[in-house]
């Protein structure tokens, strides 16, 4: 059975990654991130880490599309409710290469939600049959807060993302994400202006 941990590149998908990895053995593990081409460059460098501890292989895809490129394609800007750059440039897409390369029965699919997100799991899995799609991290009953993150990035020797050093709480399209609010918009604002 292979195993593909839907990797973005944040704290979240990098422990999920490692719980995996040691449960069923890093030769069975890939790590499937969607680069959306608008990613902080320190992610990538977070990615070569997270690939050099684990000892598993990144496959990295690409729609060819930027978030704004998207929103241009469909005629709408995503905002925290509906995320049109997500859907094409990650879920669509990750979905593809998965059906293209493993049948259902071939694969599992482990996405990096904890505990305090076990509601958004049913809608995962339902929306993803015959695939099975888990969560590690749930099935352990762990609740993976930001002082947690911290801790499994000093513990294995792995330099903190940039954009949670910042103070975001996420590590994607290089701190501008829709889903993320207002409050993650002022913060981008303040703190990198140019990307902004």
């Amino acid at each position: 059975m292979k195993h593909i941990v839907s990797y973005s590149g944040g704290l979240g998908s990098a422990i999920t990654a490692d719980l995996v990895c040691k449960e069923y053995g890093n030769f069975n593990v890939s790590l499937l991130f969607a680069d959306t081409l608008v990613e902080d460059d320190d992610l990538y460098r977070f990615n070569s880490d997270v690939v050099e501890l684990l000892g598993c292989e990144l496959i990295t895809i690409s729609d060819g599309r930027t978030p704004w490129q998207v929103f241009n394609d469909v005629k709408f800007i995503g905002n925290t409710r509906i995320d049109p750059c997500s859907k094409h440039l990650k879920r669509d897409l990750i979905k593809k290469w998965i059906h293209t390369n493993y049948a259902a029965d071939e694969v599992i699919i482990w996405v990096g939600i904890d505990i305090s997100e076990e509601h958004r799991l049913k809608a995962i899995t339902e929306n993803n049959k015959p695939y099975e799609y888990r969560s590690i991290m749930i099935d352990k009953g762990l609740l993976v807060d930001n002082n947690t993150k911290k801790s499994w990035c000093t513990a294995n020797g792995i330099k903190l993302p940039k954009l949670y050093s910042l103070g975001f709480s996420h590590n994607n399209c290089g701190g501008f994400c829709v889903k993320a609010g207002l409050g993650q918009f002022k913060k981008l604002y303040e703190l990198l202006p140019e990307i902004y």
